[in-house]
């Protein structure tokens, strides 16, 4: 039986560089890939801070209780999501 690690050429300098490099290279592809993915699956998941939308959510912070506060916040949020799903709706009929 043969010692296979006795046999084993380690690769010379130029080409563990060309090794590392290409490994990079393919790291960065499939990690732009997955961003690319997930950018395009939800665009816009975050609210964008209208003047409506921060008023509201001014009264909501305004509470004493942090329970409140946060039932309130969800309550805005939900309500703009309704609202935002309805006009969507409606345009999608026209």
């Amino acid at each position: 039986m043969s010692n296979n690690l006795r046999e084993f050429d380690p690769l010379d300098r130029q080409s563990r560089w060309t090794c590392a490099g290409a490994a990079a290279v393919a790291t960065f592809v499939i990690a732009a890939t997955m961003l690319g993915l997930f950018h395009d699956a939800s665009p816009s998941r975050w609210l964008q801070p209208t003047p409506d939308l921060l008023a509201q959510a001014e009264a909501c912070h305004e509470m004493a209780e942090r329970a409140a506060r946060i039932q309130c916040v969800q309550a805005v949020v939900a309500a703009y999501g309704k609202r935002q799903h309805d006009v969507q709706r409606l345009a999608q009929a026209r």
